[in-house]
């Protein structure tokens, strides 16, 4: 037959169940802190924050390794952003030149005679 458990067997099995509750809690509280909206935006920004990290260093590390290139990217950039004002400050000049050349030709002392 069975015999009941002594009162010192009770004690350590309550005591077992009690740490064992304990411990479980403990990993339920865990995994609850782990996915709280504000850990989980924290690895979120963590995470974009090194990827744009890498994607500088591999940019600076690319444009070390390819001066040349990267200077007639920056011109060709800088020059599709002010081609019109280019354009326009190269007509006007243009423009301004044949004036000079225009009054020097009528006003010279060439055909004075």
């Amino acid at each position: 037959m069975s015999s009941a458990p002594s009162p010192l067997e009770l004690a350590e099995a309550r005591q077992r169940a009690d740490s064992a509750r304990e411990r479980f809690r403990s990993a339920v509280d865990g995994v609850r802190d782990r996915l709280s909206p504000a850990h989980l935006k924290d690895d979120a920004v963590e995470a974009v924050q090194q990827k744009v990290l890498q994607a500088k260093q591999a940019a600076r590390g690319t444009l070390r390794r390819h001066p040349v290139l990267t200077t007639l990217v920056a011109t060709g950039a800088v020059g599709l952003l002010f081609w019109r004002p280019v354009r326009f400050i190269l007509l006007y000049v243009m423009r301004g030149a044949w004036l000079v050349w225009l009054n020097r030709a009528l006003w010279s002392q060439k055909e004075d005679s």
